[in-house]
């Protein structure tokens, strides 16, 4: 009897190696995909670090989060023509915002600079917009209300139904 039952110890001992051996295995497996899959794509951000379950943790990669903090920066200075945070512009000066908001085309004279935020003046609307030095272009003052080409207006068309033929 004794026998016996060290024997079926033993053999559940050994189903339950061999089971942790499958489920390590799975782990690991899982690991090293999570561990590739997280550098993959130009996405460094996050990090799985850890050889064991116990051990597993995510860090984050600030050098590559101010990277893309830099890039989207950038980007968002792409607009053509834009100025961008460096240039100089003085109070007075004519500029046309390039923002993607309803004023976009509008052209205005700058009437106060603080730092990268500028205030304008629209022209013909004769309100004032506080808008970034990046969403904004340098331009020509527009021609005075009286110099502006008129719209041609096309010529009435003559009635010929009341001719007797």
């Amino acid at each position: 009897m004794l026998e016996r039952r060290d024997r079926i110890q033993a053999q559940l001992a050994a189903n339950h190696q061999s089971e942790m051996a499958l489920q390590q295995r799975k782990f690991q497996a899982i690991i090293d995909e999570l561990k590739g899959s997280s550098g993959k794509d130009g996405d460094d951000r996050l990090r799985i670090v850890g050889d064991a379950i116990e051990d597993l943790r995510v860090e984050r990669d600030k050098v590559s989060e101010a990277e893309k903090r830099r890039a989207r920066l950038q980007k968002s200075r792409s607009l053509p023509g834009a100025l961008s945070p460096s240039d100089d512009l003085g109070i007075g000066e004519w500029v046309m915002v390039l923002a993607k908001t309803p004023w976009y085309g509008f052209k205005g004279r700058v009437q106060r600079l603080n730092g990268v935020k500028v205030l304008v003046a629209l022209d013909g609307s004769g309100s004032g917009v506080e808008l970034q030095k990046t969403e904004l272009a340098k331009c020509s003052a527009p021609l005075p209300p009286g110099k502006r080409k008129k719209q041609q207006v096309p010529e009435k068309a003559r009635d010929y139904s009341k001719l007797a033929w």
